[in-house]
């Protein structure tokens, strides 16, 4: 329709794709930023789940289907993982182009909710044999407290010298 071919093309929509392992959509997070009367932006964020077949139901945040580190793919393949607090972060980061120590591009990744996302057990035996792990947060109390999470659930698994807060 061609509402949703506007929103596709708005600047103000963003929408950000999840996959499992395998590489099939697991769910999307998207983003509507609204300009409200007084000026400020207002960000709406809604999360659409896919069933097996590929036909989707939404649900917002409060889904029990297993959950996955955004860019999925991109994580196992490195060597080095950066977590940052958001999807579109994580886009910034990857038009950067960064290396690792060894040459090979850093994988970066955050979990649907930013900061205020759970941190599961199944995300840290997903990046545990990695070498490298560096943590940058928002310079704000979610963020902070959003990074610790994170520090604090791969620091017995990966150990002190293979993780670096950047404040």
């Amino acid at each position: 329709s061609k509402a949703a071919l506007r929103l596709v093309d708005d600047p103000s929509y963003r929408e950000f794709v999840y996959t499992d392992e395998l590489g099939q959509i697991a769910y999307k997070t998207t983003c509507i930023t609204r300009t409200l009367k007084s000026g400020k932006l207002k960000n709406r964020w809604k999360t659409l789940g896919y069933s097996v077949k590929g036909d989707f139901y939404y649900r917002h945040m409060q889904w029990t289907r297993r959950r996955f580190l955004y860019r999925l793919r991109d994580v196992q393949a490195a060597k080095t993982i950066l977590y940052v607090e958001g999807e579109s972060d994580v886009e910034a980061v990857r038009r950067l182009g960064w290396l690792d120590l060894d040459g090979l591009p850093v994988a970066c990744t955050t979990a649907a909710g930013g900061a205020m996302a759970e941190w599961r057990p199944s995300f840290t035996r997903t990046v545990e044999k990695k070498l490298r792990h560096a943590i940058l947060g928002d310079n704000d109390l979610p963020g902070r407290r959003g990074m610790q999470k994170i520090y604090d659930a791969l620091l017995p698994v990966v150990g002190a010298s293979a993780i670096r807060m950047v404040h």
